[in-house]
C-alpha cells in the first residue's frame, strides 16, 4: 500500500509517499480500507520533532473513516464492508495517512449512510472539542464571539451557537472569504480590517478564542461585564498574558477566563459517545463541516498551508 511516511524530522518535504507492506489485523482488530484521514496541528509539530523523540520511520494520522476490509481472530458484532470511524488517537494508535490501517474493534464507531468520511473525519478531534465545549459554556441566548470561525472547531462552534439558540453569532477570521458559507445570520469580523473590533460592539458575553496574537490580546476589552473569554488551542495558550490593570477589571466586572482541551476527556468510552452523538447532529442536518481536501501524495502540501493558514474548514487527506 501507499502511505506518507516519516522517515526524519522536518518541514513538510519530509512527508515522502512510500510504498509500504499493507498491515495485517491481529486477534481483536479489523483492517480498515482508509477513505479519509484528518491532518491537525498536533501532526504539524510531531512531523517538525516538536513533540519529543519517537521511533521513525513513522505513518501519522490518529482519526481516519472508511471500510472495514478485513477481520483478524476473535472479532464479532462488526462485518466486513461496514462503513466506520475510527478514532485511532483515543487507543494511542496512528497510521492515517496511508491506505489501509489496522485498528481495535472496539474503536470503531458506525457510520450513518448520509455522513460521508470527510465529513465524520471533521467530527473527531476538531468536533470533540466544538461539542465538549458548547456543552461546558452554554450560549442560549448570548452574545457570542467565535475567532478563528473559518477554521475546523470555529466553524463548528458557529453551528452549535445556532442549534443553542445564541441571540447574536459574531464569526472572526483573517480574510472575509473564510467567513462564507457560515449563514446569514452571522455577523462576519475580518480581522485585516483596521475597524474590525467595531462589529462586536457592545461587546460579546462570551468569546471562545484559539487565534493568539493580538486578536487573544485583544479579547479581554470585548467581553461584556460577567462574560467568559475561553481559551482552547496551543497558538491562544502560547501567546496569552493578563496585565495587572486587565486583572483589576477581570475583578471589578465579574468577567471570567477559562482554559478548555479535550485532552483529559479523551478515552475510549468518552470519545465513542461523542462521536455518535455528533453523527447524529451531521446525519438531521444541525452539523455541516467544512472541508479541505487533498490527496495522500499531497500531504505535504496540506502540512505546509495548513502551517501557513492558507486552509478553511478541517483538513483531510483522501487516498
Amino acid at each position: 500500500m501507499k502511505a506518507a511516511l516519516l522517515s526524519q524530522f522536518g518541514g513538510p518535504e519530509a512527508l515522502v509517499l512510500t510504498e509500504v507492506e499493507t498491515p495485517r489485523p491481529g486477534p481483536g482488530e479489523v483492517l480498515v480500507r482508509i477513505e479519509a484521514a484528518g491532518i491537525n496541528f498536533t501532526d504539524t509539530a510531531q512531523r517538525a520533532g516538536s513533540l519529543g523523540p519517537m521511533p521513525l520511520p513513522l505513518v501519522m494520522g490518529g482519526e481516519v473513516a472508511g471500510t472495514i476490509e478485513a477481520l483478524g481472530a476473535d472479532v464479532d458484532g462488526v462485518a466486513k464492508g461496514a462503513r466506520v470511524a475510527v478514532p485511532l488517537f483515543a487507543h494511542g494508535r496512528m497510521g492515517g495517512y496511508a491506505e489501509y490501517v489496522t485498528a481495535p474493534a472496539a474503536a470503531l464507531v458506525p457510520l450513518p449512510d448520509s455522513v460521508g468520511a470527510a465529513g465524520a473525519v471533521a467530527l473527531m478531534v476538531q468536533g470533540m472539542a466544538a461539542l465538549l465545549i458548547s456543552r461546558r459554556f452554554a450560549m442560549t441566548g448570548k452574545r457570542v464571539f467565535i475567532h478563528a470561525a473559518g477554521g475546523g472547531v470555529g466553524s463548528l462552534l458557529v453551528q452549535l451557537a445556532r442549534h443553542q439558540g445564541a441571540a447574536r453569532i459574531l464569526a472572526g477570521a483573517s480574510g472575509a472569504a473564510k467567513l462564507d458559507g457560515l449563514g446569514t445570520d452571522v455577523v462576519p469580523v475580518d480581522y485585516g480590517r483596521d475597524d474590525w473590533r467595531d462589529a462586536i460592539k457592545p461587546g460579546a458575553d462570551i468569546i471562545f478564542d484559539s487565534a493568539g496574537g493580538a486578536v487573544t490580546a485583544a479579547s479581554l476589552s470585548l467581553l461584556t461585564p460577567g462574560g467568559t473569554l475561553v481559551l482552547y488551542g496551543l497558538p491562544s495558550l502560547s501567546s496569552f498574558a493578563i496585565t495587572g490593570a486587565e486583572a483589576v477589571s477581570l475583578v471589578m466586572t465579574n468577567q471570567t477566563v477559562s482554559g478548555f482541551s479535550i485532552m483529559p476527556e479523551v478515552s475510549p468510552g468518552n470519545v465513542k459517545a461523542a462521536l455518535t452523538d455528533l453523527f447524529a447532529l451531521a446525519r438531521d442536518g444541525t452539523l455541516r463541516p467544512g472541508l479541505a481536501t487533498y490527496r495522500l501524495d499531497q500531504a505535504a502540501k496540506a502540512h505546509a498551508d495548513m502551517e501557513a493558514r492558507r486552509t478553511t474548514g478541517k483538513v483531510v487527506l483522501v487516498p
